[in-house]
């Protein structure tokens, strides 16, 4: 589960990766739209968003070992050392418990 510390770390690599755009386009295309189809451009995009933000982990590398490890409950250095295997796991998970995705929203009203 995300804590209060960690909206910090999410606005410092959402400013570092320059999500603010992505996030914003995601959030927009699905205004006005029918539930099975806001569904479907929701997995669309939000594929989208997880590949942008995989591509540019390497600009906010700190930031983002930090948040995998206030998520896990483990340290930076455990996080950097594990298999990338567990590292994708985690933020698959991350991703599919809807915190993240719930940050955004409410920070794009």
């Amino acid at each position: 589960m995300l804590k209060t510390k960690d909206l910090f770390l999410i606005t410092k690599i959402i400013k570092k990766m320059g999500l603010k755009d992505a996030i914003k386009e995601m959030m927009v295309s699905v205004k006005g739209k029918k539930k099975a189809d806001i569904e479907k451009l929701q997995e669309e995009k939000g594929m989208e968003l997880i590949f942008y933000i995989i591509e540019n982990l390497h600009i906010a590398e700190q930031e983002v070992y930090q948040l995998l490890a206030n998520y896990a409950d483990k340290s930076v250095k455990e996080i950097e050392n594990q298999s990338i295997n567990d590292t994708f796991e985690l933020i698959k998970k991350l991703f599919d418990e809807g915190d993240i995705l719930n940050f955004f929203k409410m920070a794009m009203q």
